[in-house]
């Protein structure tokens, strides 16, 4: 392995050769070694994870035959002459309550139970009549009308059945899907663990925020990738700070390919005196760099590459450019670690565009802003530089358009959200 001793690139030749989105996407991950791997979580803390098998129910929901009403469980027969001129008169024998479960009661000819909500139906009943709908009358209750057999009862197993598959893998788990969980008696379930996201921001200028340096840069942009990543399903690490220095830069994606599933460095990337990041991925071993150059507008000097069979991704220094190389590299890879495959945890709507727009000899990644119109979702480009962060802010999605495509003033196109709460902005909170 070659170790690098300058901190400036001597070699000016370096060119980029630039990849359509669909092939910079593909040649990573057809190089990258991933093993999405499992792992035991309470299930009080699993919402929003990936179901990483199926989740096999041990009991029946309801565990017996109960009723859904505060009522009288009585035998159904009993009552099948019933009219409000004469009704069937039935003699209460006694009373069950939920918590009474299992219970010994039982119901014969011409008698009847008060069974309250939740209660299990005694043996010999087959119906439940509600107590508003009978006239009590000296320890026995008057019946008007024939009630059916299985009114207001709830069979043993009719919610779940044992043995039956309530959760499928792969399946992202909602609040709903933690309270079924723990409705069967699970106290953990497995998911896909949380890729590992390390950060390097690479830059003399840079500067921890918090720092009172006027003559630097606030390193923000790696809290808004981290942050992005924290949406898209992945834990990210401590971003780490380094200088224009090809040896140290070398030092900490080593550190950071050994404790972290996905690597990302930010800036340090193209082709100037202080772009090291390519060289010292190359230093670290095969294949290093496989993708440098996009065919995309903006971030065209995006790239990755693959170390101890690990992705390494190249983002841009300018803010726009790194958050399109986050969508175009990094998403993928989180969503083939949590065992998604080519789906995602970020959420996607369609939306009618407000005005014309155009790619040109690459694809464009198009920021846009949604709101509801009433009859739909209106999607307008929000357009500004590489560098503009203020476009993201003013945007809550995003849509890549391919090379030379024009869409017009109502052509409808599918616009991925940045994040879940982006919905706050749609008026659908």
């Amino acid at each position: 392995m070659e170790t690098l001793s300058t901190p400036r690139r001597t070699d000016l030749k370096r060119t980029l050769k630039l990849k359509t989105l669909q092939e910079a996407l593909q040649t990573l991950l057809a190089q990258v070694k991933i093993r999405p791997l499992a792992e035991m979580v309470p299930v009080e803390e699993a919402v929003g994870r990936v179901l990483a098998e199926d989740v096999v129910s041990p009991l029946n929901i309801p565990r017996y035959t109960m009723t859904f009403m505060d009522g009288y469980a009585l035998r159904s027969e009993d009552t099948a002459q019933a009219v409000p001129e004469k009704p069937v008169a039935l003699r209460v024998v006694g009373e069950v309550f939920p918590a009474d479960f299992p219970i010994s009661t039982k119901v014969s000819s011409h008698q009847a139970v008060y069974v309250a909500c939740g209660g299990p139906v005694p043996e010999g009943a087959d119906a439940v009549v509600k107590v508003e709908e009978v006239t009590p009358d000296d320890g026995c209750i008057k019946v008007s009308r024939p009630v059916r057999v299985g009114e207001n009862i709830a069979s043993a197993g009719e919610e779940v059945k044992e043995g039956s598959v309530i959760l499928r893998k792969g399946q992202i788990l909602r609040p709903q899907d933690m309270a079924l969980l723990m409705g069967v008696r699970k106290e953990s379930v497995r998911v896909w663990r949380k890729p590992k996201l390390a950060l390097i921001s690479v830059g003399d200028e840079l500067v921890e925020a918090g720092k009172a340096d006027p003559t630097k840069t606030v390193n923000n942009y790696a809290s808004l990738i981290a942050g992005l990543a924290l949406e898209a399903g992945a834990e990210p690490l401590k971003a780490e700070l380094v200088p224009d220095d090809a040896v140290l830069i070398e030092a900490k994606l080593k550190e950071a390919i050994s404790k972290a599933e996905i690597v990302a460095t930010i800036g340090g990337c193209s082709v100037g005196v202080k772009d090291l990041v390519p060289d010292a991925v190359n230093a670290l071993g095969s294949p290093g760099v496989i993708v440098h150059g996009v065919a995309v507008k903006p971030g065209h000097v995006a790239g990755a590459g693959v170390v101890d069979g690990k992705p390494v991704i190249m983002l841009p220094g300018h803010v726009v450019s790194a958050t399109m190389a986050f969508y175009l590299f990094i998403a993928p890879l989180i969503n083939w670690h949590l065992g998604l495959g080519s789906r995602g945890l970020l959420p996607t709507v369609k939306a009618t565009l407000n005005r014309e727009v155009k790619s040109k000899t690459g694809s464009l990644f198009l920021r846009v802003s949604i709101k509801n119109g009433g009859d739909g979702f209106v999607a307008e480009p929000v357009h500004g530089g590489s560098n503009v962060l203020a476009t993201l802010v003013k945007a809550n999605g995003f849509a890549f358009l391919p090379p030379m495509e024009t869409l017009r003033e109502g052509d409808e196109l599918e616009i991925t959200l940045f994040s879940k709460h982006e919905y706050a902005h749609l008026g659908l909170q």
